[in-house]
């Protein structure tokens, strides 16, 4: 799917931060820059001074055209010219690319995460209890996962990523030891509530939305077991 928001970050990208990286993040953050609700930092799990720090870090030359403080998601819809109404700061982008104040309503926070904040402290502290260094990278990559992994999809497609592999990489680069404990081939989203209910000692664990899953049964086998996979 065409995506002009991920195409324009490359474009302003630092690729010598790491080419594999820039494209995730740069995945990431366009695939919820989408969204017309809520706060692209919130998505993301982050906070300002932490969105800021890796856009400047991997998306520098976006970052020198951006009209601090504001809004990151009419930013990028300005700079790609594409219209868009976003009501967590309350503006309109016009096919010209410029932003105005609108009349609409305003939204605050992000209700998945908050309503179940337990559970994204859970798999940020997991994911961070296993970090392969002291880089900023694997602390925002641990908030951006463990927020996704509220979603209803497989994990891959909730961060908006271009498949499993992706995942995988991310986790067996900056997250080696968790990635090594995962000896089974469990699909991601299932294997970290499965260590989190080891924690807990809790025998009997399913991951969010299992019960209404039709791939249930597919989702504690080894990835080649089937084409289904998070």
């Amino acid at each position: 799917m065409e995506n002009k928001i991920y195409d324009w970050l490359m474009e302003k990208s630092d690729l010598a931060q790491g080419r594999m990286e820039t494209r995730l993040f740069a995945l990431m953050i366009s695939f919820r820059a989408t969204s017309a609700y809520w706060t692209l930092e919130d998505m993301l799990g982050l906070d300002g001074t932490e969105m800021k720090a890796l856009m400047t870090r991997y998306f520098p030359h976006a970052m020198a055209e951006y009209p601090a403080p504001s809004c990151y998601k009419t930013h990028f819809h300005a700079a790609i010219k594409k219209p868009f109404i976003c009501h967590c700061c309350g503006q309109a982008v016009s096919p010209a690319g410029t932003a105005k104040k609108v009349d609409i309503p305003l939204f605050s926070g992000f209700p998945t995460a908050l309503n179940r904040q337990m559970e994204v402290d859970d798999l940020r502290d997991l994911l961070l209890s296993h970090r392969s260094s002291t880089a900023k990278e694997p602390v925002w990559l641990a908030n951006m996962i463990a927020v996704g992994a509220l979603g209803e999809d497989h994990l891959w497609q909730d961060l908006g990523l271009s498949g499993r592999e992706d995942v995988s990489f991310i986790l067996k680069t900056h997250f080696t030891d968790l990635f090594n404990k995962n000896t089974g081939d469990m699909k991601w989203k299932k294997f970290f509530y499965k260590q989190l209910c080891d924690l807990d000692e809790i025998k009997v664990c399913k991951a969010p939305s299992c019960s209404v899953c039709s791939h249930y049964s597919n989702c504690f086998g080894p990835e080649e077991a089937g084409q289904i996979a998070a």
